[in-house]
């Protein structure tokens, strides 16, 4: 299942064609438009409902430059994030415990993180870099991309 905007139909059809011809080993894709959402929002049933029960893939939109506050906030099965170039900033709590979390295409254009941003994402990255330290995460994952 796919929901998309149809004015940027287009736009996100090539990223989620790429990540269907990956591995294939993934459910369900959403496309996120980057915005901030309240953590009320976030803490939502239904939305609880979608991130813990259905979302394994999450591409951002291309012409966006923020990963929002909460996007992606307790989607336990959450496998794999494709952040495309241009997005400078990764909201407060993004990642907030994405348990499942273990690939992430970082871009260069990546330079602020809000708080907690990968708390509770341990299969991120080696037990030796601490989850609360962003900066060392996303370097981690330049070095292996």
């Amino acid at each position: 299942m796919r929901w998309l905007d149809r004015k940027w139909h287009k736009v996100v059809e090539k990223k989620l064609n790429e990540l269907e011809e990956g591995e294939g080993e993934y459910g369900e894709v959403i496309v996120h438009g980057g915005n901030d959402i309240s953590k009320d929002e976030a803490n939502s049933d239904a939305r609880l409902e979608r991130m813990e029960e259905q979302v394994t893939k999450v591409v951002f939109l291309l012409n966006i430059t923020k990963a929002g506050d909460y996007a992606c906030y307790d989607a336990s099965i959450l496998v794999a994030v494709d952040i495309p170039e241009g997005i400078t900033i990764i909201g407060r709590q993004a990642f907030y415990n994405c348990t499942s979390l273990r690939e992430m295409k970082v871009p260069d254009s990546l330079q602020t993180f809000g708080d907690d941003v990968f708390r509770g994402c341990s299969k991120l990255a080696p037990f030796d870099i601490k989850v609360r330290d962003s900066k060392a995460i996303v370097a981690y994952l330049r070095s292996i991309q």
